[in-house]
């Protein structure tokens, strides 16, 4: 949980390819109360997107309440890039 997100994502690819699924660092970053709320927002999402991984959900909706208003508009941004598919599922009607 205290890896840089991108390393996150690489070691989860990793460990998800030797078989350690339950030892996913992007779901332990996810969870990190340590971390910014944006960080475990986009971890979360990139759980769900790249692995479809369930246990993301309740990580990435705690996540999501405690982002500052003033950050939503970046976080939607990068959420496009990282993880469209929640992206598109999180953005307010209308908004492209």
């Amino acid at each position: 949980g205290r890896l840089p997100l991108m390393r996150a994502m690489e070691w989860a690819v990793r460990l998800r390819e030797h078989g350690f699924a339950t030892d996913c660092a992007l779901l332990a970053l996810a969870g990190n109360p340590g971390r910014s709320p944006r960080e475990r927002v986009l971890a979360a999402a990139m759980a769900f997107e790249l692995f479809s991984d369930e246990r993301a959900m309740p990580l990435l909706e705690d996540a999501l309440g405690a982002v500052p208003d003033d950050e939503n508009d970046r976080v939607l941004q990068e959420l496009r890039q990282l993880a469209p598919t929640i992206a598109a599922a999180i953005e307010p009607a209308g908004v492209a």
